[in-house]
């Protein structure tokens, strides 16, 4: 059932009651023209009812509905003006609280950029000295590659150097035999 409903009935209800009770007190004396008032009575007091909980649900909804935008992180619209004094009160009040919100979001905001500022101004000596030993390490790597190259040319040199001396040793070794036995042959 509809706010609007339930206001309604809550002014239609008692009202009837109210006129009925006032119609059994007086229905011997009644005349025709007492009928014709208690029936324009009836009529006002059900469109009066439907009215006055059309008008309050009008005006509780808009509060619910800027309460859900609260809630949501909406804070910089406003509740219309409403007709019911308090309900406007209320309205006034969530305006309010929106407003510090926003506020304070905007004071959080601008506080997360002096700490960022602040931390970047900390921080920068560090990373120049990483920036610096960064290109230390760049420095020191390209060094080891070079050394490194020059290394395996040193040991691919060295294997033909002791090729080399393998192949002079073999042929060294084969002239003193070929003399040995030369030698060996001019004394027989």
């Amino acid at each position: 059932m509809k706010l609007s409903s339930k206001v309604a009935y809550s002014i239609i209800i008692p009202g009837l009651f109210t006129i009925t009770a006032f119609f059994a007190l007086g229905y011997q004396n009644a005349s025709s023209g007492f009928y014709v008032v208690v029936g324009f009575l009836v009529a006002f007091l059900l469109l009066f009812g439907f009215y006055a909980g059309r008008s309050f649900s009008v005006s509780i909804k808009k509060i619910v509905t800027k309460a859900d935008e609260l809630a949501n992180g909406t804070l910089g619209k406003k509740v219309q003006t409403i007709d019911v004094v308090e309900l406007d009160d209320l309205a006034k009040s969530l305006d309010g609280i929106g407003k510090k919100l926003q506020e304070h979001e905007q004071e959080k905001e601008k506080g997360y950029y002096v700490v960022a500022a602040k931390v970047h101004t900390a921080t920068k000596p560090l990373h120049e000295s990483i920036d610096v030993l960064e290109e230390k390490v760049k420095n020191r790597t390209f060094e080891m590659d070079r050394a490194k190259s020059i290394s395996e040319k040193l040991q691919v040199a060295l294997f033909v150097k002791e090729a080399q001396v393998t192949v002079m040793k073999n042929s060294l070794d084969k002239i003193v035999q070929q003399k040995n036995t030369d030698n060996i042959s001019k004394e027989v």
